[in-house]
């Protein structure tokens, strides 16, 4: 296992793009993350966290247009928010436009899986040596996280708003 500092973004995005899993701190909270269109990585991502196999995970985009998909109006105004995750065709989706995530997210050319740092269940972690339990490839360090709470999560059907997390 590697640790990493926040600037290293080379080696981070190397890692990913070779199938890796690092444990990262986001905007919010502690997470975990690989491609998200690696599929055995994601598998790994799911086991570390103790989930079901269908379990669906968070992607993270750099910009809308990087989706690749139509979106309404009323989804591309929930995605411009910040901390806000919105579910579209039975996938959530978020988008960070700032920040090393996402200089990130454009050193790696492909979309994140993003999910708390955590054993399914269970608080997430409170600091990057908490996450070594989890036994990722690379801990990237020296983030301070401000907030310990998740993203916000909505789903929109037929222009109607559902907060499933607050």
């Amino acid at each position: 296992m590697q640790i990493l500092k926040h600037n290293d973004l080379k080696k981070a995005a190397e890692i990913i793009i070779n199938g890796g899993v690092i444990i990262y701190p986001t905007d919010t909270i502690w997470g975990i993350g690989c491609d998200a269109d690696n599929l055995d990585a994601v598998k790994r991502v799911i086991k570390m966290k103790g989930k079901r196999e269908d379990a669906n995970l968070i992607r993270l985009y750099p910009n809308i247009k990087s989706i690749g998909k139509e979106l309404t109006a009323l989804e591309k105004k929930y995605l411009n928010k910040k901390r806000t995750s919105v579910i579209i065709g039975g996938t959530a989706i978020r988008v960070i436009k700032t920040g090393w995530i996402n200089k990130l997210l454009k050193h790696c050319k492909c979309p994140l899986v993003s999910t708390s740092a955590n054993f399914h269940g269970q608080l997430p972690v409170q600091s990057w040596r908490q996450s070594l339990k989890l036994k990722p490839d690379a801990v990237i360090k020296g983030r301070k996280i401000y907030s310990n709470r998740p993203s916000k999560l909505i789903k929109i059907v037929n222009d109607k708003i559902e907060v499933l997390r607050e």
